[in-house]
């Protein structure tokens, strides 16, 4: 989470940096096509861009905190987690249980980090199941 320390170990090894993400967390290493990781390298090695796409790591602490107190109290807005079973697995279905009344999901087999490029005719159809029981359970009766 130390920004400038781990910028320091990947600046110059961008390309390998994103090949380990890309092919390492995911269950099908070819999920994310070469073209792709060769244009998120080329966006990385710009100027700022690294030490920004590192930022996230870095409030990790703060965003946890945050989380806990808008939380204090149960969401009520229903949401929807799932994790790869290669990667988070159940990890992310918990998660969402744990701050919100309506938390749907779980873990997708024969799937990493990924989950929207390894399983995406699962995501999408479990994004419009979701969206439909929203969208009946907010209609007027």
């Amino acid at each position: 989470m130390n920004m400038d320390i781990a910028r320091f170990l990947i600046e110059g090894r961008e390309e390998r940096y994103l090949r380990h993400f890309f092919r390492d967390f995911a269950y099908d290493p070819t999920a994310v096509p070469e073209s792709e990781i060769q244009a998120y390298v080329l966006q990385m090695r710009q100027p700022g861009n690294l030490r920004a796409s590192l930022n996230l790591y870095g409030y990790i602490p703060q965003m946890a905190e945050q989380t806990k107190e808008l939380t204090a109290a149960k969401l009520g807005v229903p949401m929807m987690a799932w994790g790869g079973r290669a990667s988070f697995g159940s990890h992310c279905v918990e998660s969402a249980k744990a701050i919100a009344h309506d938390a749907r999901g779980g873990v997708i087999e024969q799937c990493g980090h990924w989950v929207f490029r390894e399983r995406t005719d699962f995501i999408c159809a479990e994004l419009a199941r979701f969206w439909d029981d929203a969208a009946s359970a907010a209609a007027p009766t």
